[in-house]
């Protein structure tokens, strides 16, 4: 059975796996996540394929990752010209943007486990 497996042998989960993936995100100060993430979600931006997670220090350019919140992107707005990206009226809430293991949203955990 499961449980007699030894617990180093769930030590060896890749730095992508099952529950998470690398994606596009922004990084946006944790007082005003909620308010980007809403944003975002009206102009369809928001990958709501992956949760929201703290700023991880190796991937994030910013002073003090401790500060920020990582918010997954869909593909269209990483690719969006500066010109473009910079109209919209919360765009100043983003602090920078990269890439970052994300966590999959818990509606997709639940799609893939039923696909099985």
């Amino acid at each position: 059975s499961q449980g007699d497996r030894p617990k180093e042998a769930f030590k060896t989960v890749p730095e992508t796996s099952a529950k998470e993936s690398m994606t596009g995100v922004v990084y946006v100060e944790k007082p005003n996540a909620k308010a980007l993430k809403n944003e975002l979600s009206k102009a369809q931006l928001l990958d709501k394929n992956y949760r929201m997670v703290s700023a991880d220090a190796s991937s994030a350019t910013l002073d003090d990752a401790s500060r920020y919140i990582a918010v997954p992107i869909v593909p269209a707005f990483a690719e969006m010209s500066p010109t473009d990206a910079v109209s919209f009226s919360w765009f100043s809430l983003i602090a920078g943007n990269g890439r970052q293991v994300m966590p999959f949203s818990t509606k997709v955990l639940g799609n893939r486990r039923s696909h099985r």
